[in-house]
């Protein structure tokens, strides 16, 4: 929601003006507090009004996003469309089998518990996260572990309390928790995930107004800056594109969201046997002691729920490469010799990837995808093996000829 609402402000301009005004930053946090008024509400947090002016309704928008208050986001929008998303979400659970709710919320939370029983499993395997180092993927994985137990403990995982849910209540609790989390994700991993601060940095002037109609300038950061027209509804200001596009924005979600979540009685059963094997592949990671048998479990998930084959250049799950050391530097007849030998024990022969370092009187093949590292080992027939590291994913072999 808060995504429509500063998106506009910033990409999408009334006018072609791209000049940004210099004078507004000296000021602009004078006047975040001056458009933030706070009270108290039911629940004893801070709540603020939306302030009378255009511009002060998206400084306390923006002002409450830099504080972590998610529920801005909801005092911002008129009654007529917070009662359009508070009908949305009770269609949305009248369409919910409450039985199949619960065991899905279940298996989350079953899944949860095996990705932190599992820890180092996930962080070490090459292919969860493979774009981060390992102190970043540690990070990453507490706050994503967080992030979901805040969910699941939610009003989200309760289908009776989704049908009476106030959201402005859980923007105000569980909402602003969450963009605790985003925002330290986004920090620990950057460039990784959407940059926060972009919204955070935006400065806002008023351009003028007649009443019921005004032009804001919001700049963002390196100078993109633009002209916005506001109007009034319900006694709040809203940025006009954004008013324009909301009945099809409601619509859209309305017919996409509905649709998928009911399931009628023939389909019922089936997503339930779903539930039931995934429960049973949890149950079984839950039993994984070693990097390599959690390797090999994870790679044949993907294959059979994602059906994405070994070979498949274009994606980055795959096993992890097995290197082969041997012990002498081979002529090009005993290297070709070799390298037909390891691509036929490998699980795709015709599509694998090999290369082929000499150093250091060694010649070293680093060869994927292996799945069975021990079963690998087993269709190499050259020279003799002395060594199976499986948990370096290691594979020594000694020379029998010249």
């Amino acid at each position: 929601m808060f995504v429509m609402f500063v998106l506009p402000l910033i990409g999408c301009s009334d006018s072609d003006s791209q000049s940004a005004s210099q004078n507004i930053a000296k000021d602009q946090a004078k006047a975040d507090r001056a458009a933030s008024s706070t009270t108290k509400n039911k629940s004893g947090t801070a709540a603020t009004k939306n302030p009378e002016t255009p511009d002060g309704a998206i400084r306390a928008v923006i002002a409450g996003f830099r504080e972590n208050r998610t529920e801005v986001l909801w005092e911002f929008l008129p009654a007529r469309y917070q009662a359009d998303v508070n009908e949305l979400i009770r269609q949305t659970v009248a369409g919910i089998d409450p039985k199949v709710w619960d065991a899905i919320v279940r298996s989350l939370k079953k899944l949860v518990g095996v990705l932190k029983a599992k820890k180092q499993f996930v962080i070490k395997n090459q292919n969860l996260m493979a774009s981060l180092n390992i102190e970043q993927k540690t990070e990453l994985w507490t706050q994503l572990i967080a992030f979901a137990d805040l969910l699941l403990e939610s009003d989200l995982s309760d289908h009776d309390k989704l049908k009476t849910l106030d959201v402005g209540k859980f923007l105000s609790t569980t909402g602003n928790s969450l963009l605790k989390e985003i925002r330290v994700m986004a920090e620990s991993t950057p460039g990784q995930l959407p940059s926060l601060t972009t919204i955070e940095q935006m400065k806002v002037k008023l351009i003028r107004s007649d009443g019921e109609t005004a032009i804001v300038q919001v700049d963002g950061p390196d100078d993109v800056s633009n002209e916005n027209q506001l109007i009034r509804i319900d006694g709040k200001w809203v940025p006009k594109k954004f008013s324009e596009g909301w009945p099809k924005v409601i619509a859209n979600v309305r017919n996409q969201i509905i649709g998928q979540v009911q399931i009628d009685d023939a389909r019922k059963p089936q997503l339930m046997m779903t539930i039931e094997d995934i429960d049973g592949l949890l149950d079984q990671f839950a039993k994984v002691d070693s990097q390599q048998e959690f390797d090999q479990m994870l790679l044949s998930v993907v294959r059979r729920y994602m059906k994405i084959p070994v070979s498949d250049p274009t994606r980055n799950l795959k096993p992890q490469p097995v290197t082969v050391v041997v012990e002498a530097i081979l002529n090009s007849e005993a290297e070709d010799e070799l390298i037909a030998i390891i691509k036929a024990a490998t699980d795709d022969p015709k599509h694998c990837d090999l290369e082929v370092i000499v150093e250091d009187q060694t010649t070293m093949f680093t060869v994927s995808p292996v799945s069975d590292i021990q079963a690998f080992a087993k269709k190499l027939t050259y020279g003799k093996i002395t060594n199976v590291d499986a948990e370096e994913l290691v594979i020594v072999i000694k020379p029998t000829r010249e």
